[in-house]
């Protein structure tokens, strides 16, 4: 329990204190088509879409923009979710590692 405490506590400085992670709306991913080529022909436009981690939710509403509309985005930091992008992206601030989300 320890090692977790450390761990959280690192990644919540981290992202907390990192104002562009926080504020991410766009990016200079060169990969970022390619992963939003990747999500959108790999599901269906009823697909739901799980993120964890996904900051602002940036990417997710890039793949919003394509024709995938069912997105959830779980994010520990406080700082970056609170500046999420689109309120069409379901937000969960938490731990993605303790979700009840079943496949």
């Amino acid at each position: 329990m320890v090692k977790h405490k450390f761990i959280d506590e690192k990644v919540t400085k981290h992202f907390g204190e990192t104002s562009n992670y926080a504020e991410m709306k766009n990016s200079d991913n060169p990969f970022d088509g390619d992963i939003i080529e990747f999500v959108c022909s790999h599901n269906q436009e009823n697909s739901k879409i799980l993120e964890v981690g996904g900051g602002s939710g940036y990417l997710l509403n890039l793949v919003h923009n394509q024709r995938l509309k069912n997105l959830c985005n779980v994010e520990f930091s406080f700082n970056a979710y609170k500046k999420q992008v689109s309120d069409t992206i379901q937000l969960i601030g938490g731990d993605g590692r303790k979700l009840p989300i079943k496949d």
